[in-house]
Formats: structure tokens, C-alpha cells, sequence
């Protein structure tokens, strides 16, 4: 280039080289999770009926016998004695030394009275306080 008298000359400058575009890496595709298979339930088996055992031989109740101790039996249960309080079968009381009262369960009495268990009560007249029957 041509400079005129005391003029430096200025550099050419040359085009700067145009970067060439660095690659970016291609990204690797992402794998997708594989689904585990969903186990399905197993069912459980179902249980056979058990098989009652055929009974070899039938119980046969039998009469003991009439009530007959309710104040023995009162006083085994911790009261002072044994009072009827009606005309019925179901009036039997047993009675506290206070004077409280409270009901006989006849098939207690009958399981006392006779010493078995299990014992069965059975009433024959309603009408009758004394016609409790003990089966056994």
C-alpha cells in the first residue's frame, strides 16, 4: 500500500477467519424405562370343607330328679337362704343376711344339686314352684 510522506502505514488487516461452528455433541436419546410386568395375583386356593365326624353314639338326657335344696344352694353361693316370693315357678329368690334378693338360674342349682355338668332344667307346671325337673 501507498503511505504518503510521514504517515505510518496502517496495517492491513486481514478478514478475521470466520469460526467454524463447533459441534455440540449429539445427545444420546434417553432409553425409556422398561416396565417390569405387574405380577398378577395368585389366588389362594380355596380350603375343602372340613368333615364333621359322624357321632358314634347319642346322648340320652335322663331325669335326676326334682329340685329340691334351693336354700343349700343359696348358701353355697353366699347367701343367707332361699325364699319364694309367689305362687309361681320363677318366684324362687335367693336372700342376702341384708334381706337383698336376687334370682336362681335352675340350671346352676339343678348342676349343683346333682353334682353333673352340663345339667338341664325343665319346668312341668309354671303354676307349680316346686316342679323343676334336673335332666342330665
Amino acid at each position: 500500500p501507498t503511505t504518503q510522506q510521514g504517515q505510518t502505514p496502517s496495517p492491513t488487516s486481514a478478514p478475521s477467519p470466520t469460526p467454524s461452528p463447533t459441534p455440540s455433541p449429539t445427545p444420546s436419546p434417553t432409553p425409556s424405562p422398561t416396565p417390569s410386568p405387574t405380577p398378577s395375583p395368585t389366588p389362594s386356593p380355596t380350603p375343602s370343607p372340613t368333615p364333621s365326624p359322624t357321632p358314634t353314639q347319642t346322648s340320652t338326657l335322663v331325669i335326676l330328679g326334682k329340685l329340691t335344696d334351693w336354700n343349700g344352694y343359696c348358701q353355697s353361693i353366699g347367701y343367707a337362704s332361699a325364699t319364694l316370693v309367689g305362687s309361681t315357678a320363677y318366684d324362687w329368690r335367693c336372700v342376702s343376711s341384708s334381706g337383698q334378693q336376687v334370682g336362681i338360674w335352675v340350671q346352676t342349682l339343678c348342676e349343683w344339686q346333682y353334682n353333673i355338668n352340663p345339667a338341664e332344667a325343665r319346668l312341668v307346671d309354671f303354676n307349680n314352684p316346686n316342679a323343676w325337673q334336673c335332666w342330665g
